[in-house]
């Protein structure tokens, strides 16, 4: 993509036999506007509550949960590569690997090249997996030689390294469940309406979640940045700047059961207040 014209809304592109022009709507991706809904511009004029600003919340079904708490499992052990891989491992004669051919990595404390060098280990070792998925034995071979590489190259404590094969195969996995699953699909267009709103409200945004859910079970996920308290204005922090930033994941189970004890519970104070009016008019 060489350049896009907002004026007109097409991208221009260039192609091995020349240039072309390509719409904007014509993209099926997020680029796309969201899904424009009348119950969510009802509920949030009817919404006083708002989230700071800076803070995003989302509801989801099970497997965004999930993919969530993997992907959060994947970003700790590539920490602890990294760690494993800028300690100073000279003492151990068994920390030597070729990480690719013609490449060595040898003892000493070259962080950057020992980390790079596990990452090409990981890749090749998820490609292995995914051309002989049919083969379970392939597999268990291919999983044990790069455990025995893994122990060389950033020593034993690195055996929590060992299965993250089987750690993003089940985050693919999560992902094909996610694009499968239409609450979910649902209740992504609504966080996408609310953010092209401005702010996010959060009454409104879990009263509309109530009618989309279809009887799942539903997770709350809100993400907060922590304000850099270098950084004051008037007496008060700015988190603009910040890279802190904590997720908040919550169960709320069924909502829509909520909405229709709170519909239920509405009616029941409307009955008894005309039985109150009738009497007070008998009287």
């Amino acid at each position: 993509i060489q350049s896009y014209l907002p004026t007109t809304q097409f991208f221009t592109i260039l192609l091995p036999y020349g240039t072309a022009h390509l719409r904007s709507s014509h993209v099926f991706s997020s680029i796309l506007p969201p899904e424009p809904s009348t119950l969510t511009n009802e509920l949030r004029a009817g919404d006083a509550s708002e989230l700071p600003e800076g803070h995003t919340m989302a509801l989801g079904t099970q497997c965004l949960y999930l993919f969530f708490r993997l992907h959060q499992v994947l970003i700790r052990r590539l920490n602890i590569a990294r760690r494993l891989s800028e300690k100073d491992h000279t003492s151990n004669p068994l920390v030597e690997i070729n990480s690719k051919p013609g490449t060595t990595v040898k003892n000493g404390n070259n962080g950057h090249e020992r980390y790079q060098a596990y990452l090409s280990l990981l890749y090749a070792l998820v490609e292995n997996v995914e051309r002989s998925s049919s083969s379970s034995s392939n597999n268990a071979g291919e999983g044990g030689r790069y455990e025995d590489r893994v122990r060389s190259l950033l020593g034993h404590g690195a055996y929590e390294l060992a299965t993250m094969d089987k750690l993003i195969a089940h985050l693919l996995k999560n992902l094909q469940n996610m694009g499968n699953d239409d609450t979910l699909l649902n209740l992504i267009q609504l966080h996408r309406r609310h953010k092209a709103a401005g702010s996010f409200k959060p009454q409104a945004f879990r009263q509309e979640a109530a009618y989309l859910q279809d009887g799942e079970n539903i997770f709350a996920m809100q993400y907060c940045p922590i304000p850099n308290k270098n950084n004051t204005t008037n007496g008060t922090t700015d988190g603009s700047n910040s890279d802190d930033s904590i997720l908040h994941l919550e169960f709320l189970g069924c909502i829509d059961e909520e909405v229709q004890d709170g519909f239920e519970g509405s009616e029941m104070m409307e009955e008894e207040d005309d039985r109150h009016s009738k009497r007070l008019r008998r009287n």
